[in-house]
Parts: C-alpha cells; sequence; structure tokens
C-alpha cells in the first residue's frame, strides 16, 4: 500500500518517495535463501510460537516503560489476547493509559477492542490503508488471512451490536 491514514493526512509531498518495491515476490523463495545460507528462519513454526514472540517484545517495552526509558509502543493487533496481555502487564507495572502505549487495529476489524480501549482512556487508533486498488488488496486479503483464526468473533461482535442497538433503541 502507498500509505497509513490514522486520521492524518496523507504523507506531504515535500517527503522523498518511497523506493521502489519489488512487485512479485514470494515468502517461499525468501525462507528457501535463509535456509541456503544456514540462516535460522525467521518465521515461527506455529502461531502460538508466533503470540508468544509478540507478547515477548511487548513485555520488553512495557518493562523498559516501566524503567523510565524514553519508549512508546504501539500494540497493532487484532488479537484480543494479545491487547489483554498487554492491558495485564499494563496494570502489573503500575502503568496507566497515558504512559505512551497506543493500540490500533485496520479499520473494520475488532472494533469492539478499539471501542473499550478509548472508553478507558487508552489511545486507539484505527487505520486505513490506502492507494490504487491493486496495491491495497493483496494487503486486506494478507490482514483477513491472517486474522480467519478470529472469524469467530464476528459472532461475538455480531451479538454485541444487537445488544447495543437494542439498548439505544428500547433504553
Amino acid at each position: 500500500p502507498r500509505g497509513w491514514s490514522a486520521a492524518r493526512a496523507p504523507p506531504s509531498p515535500a517527503r522523498p518517495p518511497p523506493r521502489p518495491r519489488p512487485r512479485h515476490h514470494s515468502p517461499t523463495i525468501a525462507l528457501a535463501v535463509f535456509a541456503a545460507r544456514r540462516y535460522e528462519s525467521p518465521v515461527h513454526n506455529c502461531l502460538e510460537d508466533t503470540h508468544a514472540c509478540y507478547h515477548r517484545a511487548i513485555d520488553s517495552c512495557l518493562d523498559a516503560i516501566a524503567s523510565g526509558q524514553k519508549t512508546e509502543l504501539m500494540v497493532a493487533s487484532h488479537n484480543q489476547r494479545s491487547v489483554e496481555h498487554t492491558l495485564t502487564r499494563l496494570q502489573s507495572l503500575g502503568l496507566d493509559q497515558q504512559c505512551g502505549v497506543y493500540f490500533g487495529q485496520l479499520l473494520g476489524m475488532s472494533d469492539h477492542l478499539t471501542y473499550l480501549l478509548g472508553a478507558n482512556s487508552f489511545k486507539a487508533y484505527k487505520y486505513v490503508p490506502y492507494g490504487a486498488v491493486g496495491e491495497v488488496m493483496p494487503y486486506l486479503l494478507r490482514r483477513a488471512q491472517e486474522n480467519s483464526s478470529l472469524l469467530g468473533s464476528v459472532a461475538m461482535e455480531t451479538r454485541m451490536l444487537r445488544q447495543e442497538i437494542t439498548r439505544r433503541a428500547f433504553g
């Protein structure tokens, strides 16, 4: 995608243009190069390993914030467990909503998390990819694939929306 919008205008034309990216890149080829050069694969073997690594990275940043290091953290995740992990660690470290931790999700995904975080005074952002359809669509399809495990939460979000509509309509 060409850029991102988190309630901001697109980058100014004064910025240098981004470096061109290869049009056709294959994660399989990249992994083959790693294997041929005998580097450890940068890809985790399973989803749980990926989540555990992400949580360790969050913990490392939160520890830095708690120790007074000049650090800020954007938890960009649609995974409710990752958001809950972050909130639990914030509480255990005695950090408040103004400590420099932010949350972000793609517009239209995990809206219930974003709204709940915002309602509890956390800095929560929605981002919108923009650009030519041919450039943006692969990104959106990848997010949908990555978050297919969250499809169970669609039923929960639908139920929550119905409850909210009923509450607003009938008090």
